[in-house]
């Protein structure tokens, strides 16, 4: 297997059959392990893995888990540009995808715990993917955190993996986290927006000794607000007798 040739064809146009037989195909290798989908992935040429991205949308990212990229003579097409220019298209390709595939590998924690940590305040820009594990993963290597402040806001076009791109059931395994000594939560400028309400609901559900959150909803928000915090009313807490207020 390791010494073969392989190649990815996606073809715009196709009957139903094929479409159906494609489709067939994608769901068997979704249920295949992350090791074995890395290994199969890992023996394409770096340019054919990332074709695979058009597959459906739960494939778009796929390839980010190769853990070698090669960039080699057939990763570009041959063209009559000057030498110059061609490196230079090369090079800002090249640091695309390792931008890409850094975003798309944020480990679960860190190699090292911060005991001594009990404070965060920080910017999330919840359109991304990439941000939102990166602040879970800060969160699981800070056991002892008892204060947490978020701005939020939502920039799609900052975003490195855009969240509307990603399945929503793929999202929401990047949401679990225990904050165990979790004690106040203050979220600013955040609406309600579907994932942003899945951040609420984590932490919630997930803060045995939460005691307040206090959320401050964008400047005339008006009956958006209010709706939000009925919603909010009904989310199940760890601790029940945690308090939301609203802050104007």
């Amino acid at each position: 297997m390791m010494g073969g040739t392989y190649s990815v064809r996606v073809k715009k146009k196709s009957c139903c059959k094929t479409g159906s037989s494609a489709r067939a195909a994608t769901d068997i290798l979704d249920d295949l392990p992350d090791g074995i989908l890395e290994a199969i992935l890992g023996c394409l040429p770096l340019k054919e893995a990332a074709r695979t991205s058009v597959l459906s949308r739960e494939w778009r990212y796929k390839w980010f888990i190769i853990p070698k990229l090669v960039f080699n003579e057939n990763f570009m097409k041959p063209t009559s540009e000057d030498g110059l220019i061609k490196h230079l298209k090369l090079v800002n390709v090249v640091d695309k995808v390792l931008f890409r595939h850094r975003v798309g590998k944020v480990p679960r924690s860190l190699p090292t715990v911060y005991k001594h940590l009990e404070n965060i305040h920080l910017p999330i820009n919840v359109g991304d993917l990439s941000a939102i594990t990166a602040l879970f993963c800060l969160m699981r290597s800070t056991p002892y955190l008892q204060h947490l402040s978020l701005v939020v806001f939502y920039k799609e076009k900052d975003a490195a993996i855009p969240v509307k791109d990603i399945p929503e059931s793929d999202i929401n395994t990047h949401f679990h986290c225990s904050f165990n000594q979790l004690k106040t939560v203050k979220l600013c400028d955040i609406t309600q927006y579907k994932f942003n309400m899945l951040l609420i609901k984590s932490i919630l559900n997930n803060s045995p000794r939460l005691k307040t959150m206090s959320i401050k909803p964008p400047k005339n928000t008006g009956h958006n607000a209010f709706n939000m915090l009925i919603m909010l009313l009904r989310y199940k807490r760890a601790l029940v007798q945690a308090e939301i207020v609203f802050l104007e």
